[in-house]
């Protein structure tokens, strides 16, 4: 037995059981601590009550070992070895916890509902078996299924899956509660599956995906998800803005070479939403359509993460890739958004665009070694149009850098776009840059070769560093 003592001040007292290890929060006077406690401690259910060996009603009795249908206080828990199980529901039901270890049932709740009450309600692979697998779906509509906690992971070498189908059936988690698929402890994989119109909506707490989980979410299905979400080296696959629905406020973190792909259709941020991938390996990714960072979210990309999908930058949002092996592809920055590169990231595309819409003034940082590559003959565009928002560029730093083909800076009127070269920052056109009448270059200790120079009526100031170009100057108005 180990007593622990931290902190004051909480007057309540708690029993948790989790692992064999069981914790209770006590309370004195003055003095307030955990007592962490080896060793079995008695079930907190008034029985484990375990299903027969064949498929049958939920409801009945018979289907029961001893003849007893678990109740409200009670864990219901399928243990049949490799056997599938097809499970029928006649009535809603309600127990603490449903634990679910076998090679596959099959539950249809034929339009009732089901709900576990207990803080971990579902769990699907909590034993030693090699593979367990439970489908919910309803044959007539309003089967549902109401949890707390869910969690969905299998021991080494062990399989766990949770699949939800049909557009009958809607599973939704309590609020503040969590769902969690796979581990970082253990080699076994674990997978939810939302598919063919089903419903699937989660408590505010994290959804966490382990080193060897997954979720696939079909294009007919639906996944709410009300809190925040921590891909910690799985992967989520199949997202989309059709069925994909996130809470504003909360944040995503991909780490650990874990990856979230698709967002085709387009997929908006919701107000204030924070994207974070991070370490090599981590990324964002899809082909198709494109990622809208929106609602003055914030997306950022360090240690060697990537973004690999491309994105536009809209409605005062901000976008950071931070760090040498961090990678952006396609992006356009607008409506007084930022894109900032810094400490020798880099991005490279066929299309980047800066001040392509809305209004204010919309930024590219490339500092500190960063370097940005526009790959194809269209033109890197700074507000060429009299109607987007302005549009600046700053390169600055030994090694920060913009290569492009061709370039257009500003525009006849209205919009301004201006391209700044500091403290060895450096422009290379090999193509033609193009200085409308009110765009602007300003040197001042950079450098700027241009290709050919097409000047409409800008502006280039010049303090110190260089400039040169590689073939002819025309100069028209201005």
């Amino acid at each position: 037995m180990v007593f622990d003592i931290r902190d004051e001040g909480v007057a309540f007292m708690r029993l948790r059981s989790n692992l064999g290890r069981h914790f209770i929060l006590f309370a004195g006077m003055s003095a307030v601590g955990w007592m962490t406690v080896s060793g079995p401690l008695a079930s907190t259910y008034a029985a484990d009550i375990f299903y027969g060996d064949t498929g049958g009603n939920f409801n009945s009795a018979l289907s029961w070992t001893g003849g007893v249908v678990p109740g409200v206080n009670d864990k219901a828990i399928f243990n049949t070895g490799d056997q599938a199980l097809a499970i029928d529901f006649t009535q809603n039901h309600t127990v603490q916890v449903l634990d679910l270890r076998d090679a596959g049932v099959t539950f249809d709740l034929n339009g009732f509902t089901f709900e576990g009450t207990s803080f971990n309600s579902l769990l699907v692979g909590n034993s030693s078996a090699t593979t367990s697998l439970a489908t919910f779906l309803s044959s007539a509509p309003g089967g549902t299924v109401i949890t707390d906690n869910i969690t969905i992971a299998a021991p080494l070498g062990g399989t766990a899956d949770m699949v939800v189908t049909g557009a009958n059936f809607a599973l939704t988690q309590n609020t503040f509660r969590s769902l969690t698929i796979g581990n970082n402890f253990n080699g076994g994989s674990a997978s939810l599956s939302i598919s063919n119109q089903a419903t699937f909506t989660t408590g505010s707490g994290t959804t966490t995906v382990g080193s060897a989980g997954s979720i696939s979410v079909a294009s007919n299905a639906l996944f709410n998800v009300n809190g925040n979400i921590l891909v910690n080296g799985g992967t989520i696959a199949g997202l989309s803005g059709n069925n994909f629905s996130w809470a504003a406020g909360r944040t995503m973190t991909i780490q650990n070479g874990g990856s979230v792909s698709s967002f085709s259709p387009t997929f908006n941020t919701p107000a204030g939403a924070a994207i974070i991938v991070t370490g090599s390996g981590s990324s964002v990714s899809g082909a198709g359509n494109f990622f809208q960072l929106s609602n003055g979210s914030t997306f950022d990309v360090n240690n060697g993460g990537s973004m690999s999908k491309f994105i536009f930058i809209n409605d005062t949002s901000q976008l950071t890739v931070d760090g040498p092996g961090s990678t952006l592809v396609g992006f356009g920055v607008r409506d007084n958004s930022i894109v900032t590169l810094t400490n020798g990231a880099t991005a490279s595309s066929s299309f980047i665009d800066v001040g392509g819409g809305g209004a204010g003034t919309s930024t590219l940082n490339i500092l500190s070694g960063s370097t940005v590559n526009k790959t194809a003959t269209s033109a890197f565009d700074i507000s060429d149009s009299s109607s987007e928002s302005n549009g600046v560029v700053n390169i600055d730093g030994g090694g920060s850098s913009l290569s492009t083909v061709n370039a257009i800076i500003g525009s006849t009127s209205g919009s301004t776009g201006t391209l700044n070269l500091d403290n060895g920052g450096t422009y290379n056109a090999s193509g033609t840059t193009t200085l409308n009448a009110t765009g602007s270059i300003n040197i001042n200790g950079g450098s700027a070769l241009l290709g050919t120079f097409v000047d409409n009526g800008g502006t280039l100031n010049f303090t110190s560093g260089t400039f040169g170009h590689n073939g002819n100057v025309t100069i028209g108005v201005g």
